[in-house]
């Protein structure tokens, strides 16, 4: 076992996460030392990583003022799992010590590879997030339908949404762009298309549909596919059902 996986067993985010596990996702983390005054996140800056403190302290600071101080074992930056928006603060260190950081892209990879690992990654990163943020920050008055469907499912879609156009007036869909044209083009009544999502994304963008579910701003998901069909860059289906049982949406 090395260090690294040592390290990360011992911390409370992880207390739920076996050996080998960890091992799995160490290889997707690095390490870096950190200096006292050090600036590890800037605001301004679009997240794309986050950080885990392995030893050491850190300021939140916004405008000259220290919001809040986080020691060994909290996150850094994971906000920006669900929120693509520029990060709100500085995170400044104020001891010598030593983060690891796992990009989104990442994630991503490990959703791929290791699904159930990487849903546990983010079932305990939106926890981080939920427990940062007020409910102002993290749900807006939308909630959405999410439908996606794979190519050749796109007029099932069209019919399904045809026989009930009075109930579709009055609920926003999230949706791919091609969908939604195509949606747009076939049906002459007003639908509600409220957001454009990025379905080959699980996580790490505002547009993805993991993110979206995360927001807490989905009621319930339609996914149309044929299971036998290979088709490249979809969504990884596995990784994807365990997010919604994870976060309760049907």
């Amino acid at each position: 076992m090395n260090e690294v996986v040592n390290t990360l067993l011992k911390l409370e985010v992880f207390r739920e996460f076996y050996t080998e596990e960890i091992q799995a996702v160490s290889n997707y983390i690095s390490c870096h030392q950190f200096l006292v005054g050090q600036v590890l996140m800037k605001k301004g800056e679009i997240g794309t990583y986050l950080g885990i403190i392995l030893q050491g302290e850190i300021n939140i600071v916004e405008d000259s003022e220290i919001l809040v101080t986080r020691s060994r074992g909290e996150l850094l930056g994971e906000i920006a799992l669900i929120q693509s928006q520029p990060r709100s603060a500085n995170v400044v260190a104020v001891s010598h010590g030593e983060v690891a950081v796992i990009r989104f892209d990442d994630i991503e990879k490990i959703k791929n590879t290791h699904p159930k690992i990487a849903i546990k990654l983010i079932s305990v990163f939106t926890k981080s997030t939920w427990q940062k943020l007020p409910e102002s920050q993290t749900k807006n008055k939308n909630n959405y339908i999410v439908i996606i469907a794979n190519q050749n499912e796109y007029y099932p879609v069209i019919d399904f949404i045809v026989k009930h156009q009075a109930f579709w007036q009055n609920h926003p869909i999230a949706t791919t762009p091609k969908l939604a044209q195509i949606l747009s083009t076939e049906i002459k009544s007003d639908i509600n298309i409220g957001k454009y999502l990025d379905y080959q994304r699980l996580i790490g963008t505002e547009t993805a549909v993991g993110s979206l579910i995360m927001s807490g701003n989905v009621s319930v998901v339609i996914y149309l596919r044929i299971p036998i069909l290979a088709v490249k860059k979809q969504l990884n289906i596995e990784a994807f059902l365990m997010l919604c049982d994870v976060c309760q949406v049907p």
